[in-house]
């Protein structure tokens, strides 16, 4: 699969795993967004060896999302940062409108970028909803 094709099922899902929140789209003060929550499917989770894997595509992605992968990645943020002096990003952003994070994790990196930019839609998506809900 080449990368537009995954960028394209990342942008455009499948119906078969989106299922359409019509009460918190309706609720929602954000304007010109399409909200959607995904199904409950992806919250049935894969289990060996004693970690817990996504249960989307089961096995295409290798590594788990327990909380013990939740402290790896929030540990590698905190390394990336340090190596780019205390910086999120090196582009020479101003006042971005969207930010998108493909890949988001925990959610850690949006969630600072947030602080930051506080005028900024900032969309993250992963796999797995292990994200703050807050």
């Amino acid at each position: 699969m080449d990368g537009l094709s995954i960028l394209d099922e990342i942008i455009s899902p499948p119906a078969s795993i989106l299922e359409v929140d019509e009460q918190s789209s309706q609720q929602s003060h954000i304007s010109d967004v399409d909200l959607a929550s995904l199904s409950s499917s992806v919250l049935e989770y894969e289990f060996e060896n004693g970690r817990r894997y996504h249960g989307y595509k089961a096995g295409s992605y290798p590594l788990p999302n327990d909380e013990a992968e939740w402290e790896r990645l929030d540990l590698k943020h905190h390394a990336f940062k340090l190596l780019c002096s205390g910086n999120l990003h090196l582009a020479p952003l101003e006042a971005p409108k969207k930010i998108i994070d493909i890949g988001t994790g925990t959610g850690i990196w949006a969630i600072e970028m947030a602080d930051q930019y506080p005028n900024s839609t900032i969309i993250g998506t992963d796999l797995s909803p292990i994200q703050p809900s807050w």
